[in-house]
């Protein structure tokens, strides 16, 4: 049976390519604002946070427009609890990382490829953990502990969407990185906030129908 047309439109690709591009403007300007708050290095967390709270309301459309005042509002409200949960997954992330370069460059044995290996699988997961946590950090009160709970429970329940998000982000920022420095007008521009948007446009319905709505 042929669907009508104005069904065949409401696609998941069709409703992100159509969002990507009638917001393109909105994501180059928001790649630059968070690059921009990023540069102290300790605003990381609360810029990420920010930025995702942005590409919600693009993704979910309410009353509430998505503008660069719900970026700097989100920046505030959110900056301790962003800063205390944001910084040390980042050490322990840059350590993940060292471990994989280390036991690779040290791999004559197959048991120190295995611990490369592991190293790598826990970095994802703690990948998709945390960009579970920044979705839900603007989206929903939880305390530090429910926040880690729920993010592991979501990043485990759902493996498939969640893994694929954190795995399609991960592709898009490091090919961005891998090339610089001829990526760079791509990482001022577009690389950060196109990656957030992909993943949110994957991950966030999800967090909406278990963790916002259960919620309210």
């Amino acid at each position: 049976m042929i669907q009508p047309l104005n069904e065949q439109r409401k696609t998941p690709i069709n409703q992100f390519l159509s969002l990507f591009i009638t917001k393109i403007l909105l994501l180059i300007t928001l790649n630059l604002l968070f690059i921009l708050t990023c540069i102290p290095l300790f605003t990381i967390p609360a810029s990420i946070t920010s930025m995702q709270k942005v590409i919600q309301r693009v993704i979910s459309p309410s009353d509430h427009p998505a503008n660069m005042k719900v970026y700097f509002s989100t920046f505030k409200a959110n900056f301790i609890q962003s800063s205390l949960f944001g910084i040390p997954i980042m050490i322990l992330m840059m350590g993940i990382v060292y471990g994989v370069y280390f036991y690779y460059l040290n791999s004559d044995s197959i048991l120190l490829l295995v611990f490369s290996i592991f190293c790598i699988l826990l970095f994802l997961i703690l990948y998709t953990v945390s960009m579970i946590a920044y979705q839900m950090l603007p989206s929903v009160e939880l305390s530090m502990k429910a926040l880690i709970k729920n993010s592991f429970i979501l990043t485990f329940s759902y493996p498939k969407t969640s893994l694929f998000g954190a795995i399609i982000s991960l592709i898009i920022v490091g090919t961005g990185v891998w090339f610089f420095p001829y990526s760079t007008p791509l990482l001022l521009l577009i690389v950060f906030s196109f990656s957030s948007f992909v993943s949110t446009f994957i991950i966030y319905p999800l967090i909406q129908k278990h963790i916002i709505k259960r919620s309210l």
